[in-house]
């Protein structure tokens, strides 16, 4: 293609909704390839599921479980070492 016009993309992604935006790019393989790195970020959070912090908050603030105040202190304790480490 000769033309230098910008490729703009729109539509469903993934993640949901893409607005239509400009990809900076004016080749057609270009903003392929492009899409197609977007598309293997999004892959790879899902082979990969929430991260640490997320898992932590979700089981303190879980009623399934009964924890005294000081169990869910030493918890806290842990589960930040956790994350640090």
């Amino acid at each position: 293609m000769d033309c230098t016009c910008p490729i703009w993309r729109y539509g469903r992604a993934p993640k949901g909704d893409v607005p239509r935006q400009t990809t900076g790019l004016t080749g057609l393989r270009d903003a392929e390839a492009l899409r197609e790195i977007l598309f293997a970020q999004v892959e790879d959070e899902k082979v990969h599921g929430p991260n640490i912090s997320e898992c932590l908050a979700k089981y303190l603030a879980s009623p399934d479980h009964e924890l005294g105040s000081k169990t869910s202190g030493q918890y806290g304790i842990v589960f930040k070492r956790l994350q640090t480490f």
